[in-house]
């Protein structure tokens, strides 16, 4: 299947597993079929075999033993079915751990391009989108892959009965597949809706988790400004948006199956008419028939419900592709081992850069120099570029115009992974997760930190308040850390931060929610820090600015200097 070539290597370690499903798809439908032929000759114990003109039917009543034993036949009988049930049950098995192995392949997939991708491409992305993604859209992949190997073992459920019909009356059995296929063509015209059905449902699936997202985000907000009510009609009509798609769906599915119903079932009195009335056909050989297509019917049904469902998925396929390709062609460079003399300090000259999508420039012309062991304090009105400036410097991204370099080296896209490696960046949103404040101190580290590490670094950072808490480094902080004052959070940051030793500290507004006194602790800090290392300090606090070796005021006649 064409949707499905894009995720075929996450197959590439399933060899045993394929093998036995492609197996299960091939001997199930071929040992249901022997099952179904020892209905033949049970028949004989209701019919002499010399009362039956038909030779292909006469053949396989004759394979009825000559004591006419019952028991035997339902023993066989009983006997294949409870190895086509062993077989289905193995085939379930099997193909729900290929189905996870690829889940979990296309997962990783996901979160590896998103990790790689460029910072400005990946902020693009909802929040609630990227969690639906990995979350959800992802099992449709295995879901159209369950519904391939339902394709497989129809289609050949499908031969083996038409060949058993066939040998017992080829004239009917052409008519019959020829009315079959015109049952599958018929429901060809309603493809177009189902996808359009399924890309509607996909927005309104989105829309939804978009909304939950942004009003759980949002909480405090709405209830301070008593807006409850209004937000809540605004989510209701959200699922109801979502509820209408799932309804209109089903109404489409149904219809669809009505047709076939009502098609097929006009499809078997036509064949009856025809066995009886116009090929005089023997009353056995028409009640073999029926059974026969009492068992074909509802694999043709099947195989329509099949591609009803892959025409259903086709949006989320396409766009779950569309957004891994996106995200790969914005990959950032390959990481290339190289050194930096940062004794020479930075060299800012005559940047510039322009958000995707942006009509103005964030930053236009900037030229500074930045000498080594230094307190460097940004300072500026907001939207100036300060935050933009440092994620220039800390190789987030790359000036679209002028040069960035550290030394005679210049900070581009062959050395810019290797400068990360330098730079130590907080930016201005903190990042915490619902966990103990010590796996919160050791999340980007490589390995954790000992316990005396995190306590000096806390202490540094004016964070002495976690050795106040009952529980201590081990005390559950919420999503985002939550549970803790925003100037709490932005210490346990900083102390996070002061664990590298990194020779270059980036920091956005690390001050901008504390208090004097524990500001001027936290200055202090960074003053004995930079003896080995360059601080650059984004603020608009004048004790930062203050207690800067160089301070640079960015405003529009600046930014050009």
């Amino acid at each position: 299947m064409r949707l499905l070539r894009p995720y075929w290597h996450h197959l590439s370690d399933c060899g045993i597993q394929l093998l036995q499903l492609q197996l299960t798809i091939f001997s199930r439908p071929f040992i249901g079929g022997i099952g179904f032929l020892l209905v033949v000759p049970a028949i004989g114990f209701a019919i002499e075999p010399t009362d039956i003109s038909n030779p292909q039917l006469a053949f396989l009543v004759s394979l009825l033993p000559e004591t006419k034993s019952l028991s035997i036949v339902l023993a066989l009988f009983f006997c294949i079915m409870l190895l086509n049930a062993a077989l289905a049950y193995w085939q379930t098995v099997t193909a729900e751990t290929i189905e996870q192995k690829m889940i979990a392949g296309i997962r990783r997939d996901i979160y590896q391009a998103a990790m790689n991708a460029d910072v400005t491409v990946i902020g693009r992305y909802h929040q609630a989108d990227y969690t639906r993604i990995v979350i959800e859209e992802s099992e449709s992949v295995a879901y159209a892959f369950h519904q391939l190997i339902d394709l497989a073992t129809g289609v050949f459920t499908l031969l083996i009965y038409t060949g058993i019909c066939f040998y017992l009356s080829p004239g009917i059995t052409v008519i019959a597949v020829i009315l079959g296929v015109v049952l599958l063509l018929a429901t060809v015209p309603t493809r177009r809706l189902i996808e359009k059905v399924g890309s509607e449902h996909l927005e309104a699936s989105a829309a939804l988790h978009r909304r939950a997202s942004d009003q759980v985000k949002g909480i405090k907000h709405i209830k301070s400004s008593n807006a409850g009510e209004r937000h809540t009609t605004i989510f209701y009509s959200a699922v109801e948006a979502f509820s209408q798609k799932e309804i209109r769906y089903t109404s489409v599915e149904s219809l669809t199956q009505l047709v076939y119903s009502f098609t097929s079932a006009l499809v078997f009195c036509i064949l009856a008419y025809l066995a009886i009335d116009v090929v005089n056909a023997e009353l056995a050989l028409v009640v073999i028939l029926a059974l026969v297509f009492s068992r074909l019917m509802p694999q043709v049904n099947k195989l329509r419900m099949i591609f009803q469902h892959i025409a259903y998925l086709k949006p989320r396929l396409e766009g779950l592709y569309c957004r891994l390709e996106q995200l790969n062609l914005n990959a950032d460079p390959p990481k290339t081992p190289m050194e930096f003399n940062l004794s020479e300090g930075i060299r800012i000259t005559n940047i510039s850069y322009r958000y995707p999508e942006s009509g103005s420039w964030a930053l236009k012309h900037f030229t500074a120099s930045l000498a080594p062991n230094q307190l460097v304090a940004l300072t500026g009105t907001s939207g100036i570029g300060k935050s933009t400036l440092a994620d220039i410097l800390s190789g987030l991204v790359l000036p679209q115009e002028g040069e960035l370099s550290a030394g005679d080296r210049l900070i581009n896209s062959g050395s810019q992974m290797a400068w990360r490696e330098l730079v130590n960046y907080v930016p201005q949103t903190p990042f915490l997760i619902e966990s103990s404040i010590r796996d919160n101190m050791n999340l980007l580290r490589r390995k954790p930190a000992e316990d005396s590490e995190l306590c000096v670094a806390l202490k540094q950072a004016a964070a002495d308040f976690v050795f106040a808490l009952p529980a201590q480094l081990d005390t559950v902080i919420g999503d985002d850390g939550t549970t803790l004052s925003v100037g709490e959070r932005q210490r346990l940051e900083l102390a996070r931060a002061l664990l590298k030793q990194r020779p270059v500290m980036i920091l956005d507004e690390t001050t901008s929610n504390l208090d004097p006194e524990n500001e001027a602790r936290v200055i202090a800090t960074l003053q004995s820090l930079k003896h080995n290392r360059l601080i650059i300090i984004i603020s608009h606090r004048p004790a930062v600015a203050d207690a800067a070796d160089l301070t640079i005021a960015i405003n529009e006649e600046l930014k050009g200097q």
